[in-house]
This record gives structure tokens, sequence and C-alpha cells, in this order.
């Protein structure tokens, strides 16, 4: 008897006319914050929400639903391995993908892949390839001509 295996891809629904997708990025350095938001609306035609803790993002992910989720491994209080179960048990935002960006140790990756992490993004990173991993979970945003 032969196995079939099958691949399933869960693309990210067009938002309604009028919407654009979102991005939260939860993060507790305020430079960094910046450059992600700022990095990816010069190259998408997606909104980007910011955090600066697990409070703020938990807060923001339940009222606004966004469609991807970048978190810090490294923030004080919970962190971003802990912040990852916490959203992958919460009924309403299981489902939205989350990508860790981090410059904590490939240990720290495999963990928070473990705890339903979709992804990764080490720092230092380049706006390429954040724009790049940002299109590999939301496929459909449009980028931005010049």
């Amino acid at each position: 008897m032969r196995r079939l295996s099958y691949m399933i891809v869960a693309m990210t629904p067009a938002p309604e006319t009028g919407q654009k997708y979102l991005v939260l990025h939860i993060d507790d350095e305020a430079a960094t914050r910046i450059l992600v938001a700022e990095g990816i609306s010069s190259e998408l035609d997606v909104e980007v929400a910011s955090a600066s803790n697990f409070d703020e993002g938990l807060s923001l992910a339940r009222q606004r639903r966004p469609d991807l989720i970048l978190l810090d491994v490294q923030m004080p209080g919970f962190d971003g391995v802990d912040t990852c179960q916490i959203f992958k048990r919460d009924f309403k935002l299981k489902t939205i993908p989350i990508v860790m960006v981090t410059g904590s140790p490939v240990a720290d990756v495999e963990k928070a892949l473990t705890k339903g992490a979709n992804g990764y993004l080490f720092k230092p990173f380049d706006i390429p390839k954040l724009v790049e991993k940002v299109l590999q979970f939301i496929p459909r945003a449009k980028r931005i001509t010049s």
C-alpha cells in the first residue's frame, strides 16, 4: 500500500475591502519596534501595530486579531517563549502564526518552536529578510512599488 502525504498550507484570507493585513510586533526595545514598523510599512501594504510587553501584546491581539505576530524572545516579565505558549493556548489567538525574533541561542528558538511558534528570525536582521519572513506567513500582502 502506498502512503500519501499532504501538506496543508494555511492561507491568510484577504482582508475585507479597504482593510489591510495586520502584523503585531511585541518587543520591549523601542528602537526595534520602530525599525520593524518602518521596515515592513516601507515595503508592504500592511498595518503594523506594536506592543512593548506581554500585557499590551495580549490586549492588542485580542482586540485587533492580527494576521501575524512577531515576538521578541527576551523580554522582562513574561519572556517570548512563555508569551507564545499563552497565545497558542488562547482559543481566539491560537491560529495566528507567531514568528520569534531573537538574538538568543538556537536552544531558545527550539524551545519556542516546541511551544507553538511557527518560525523565527535571528537578530540582527535586515529589512529584506524581515519582509520575506512576513510574506512567508502573509503571502497575499502586496509589495509597495516606488
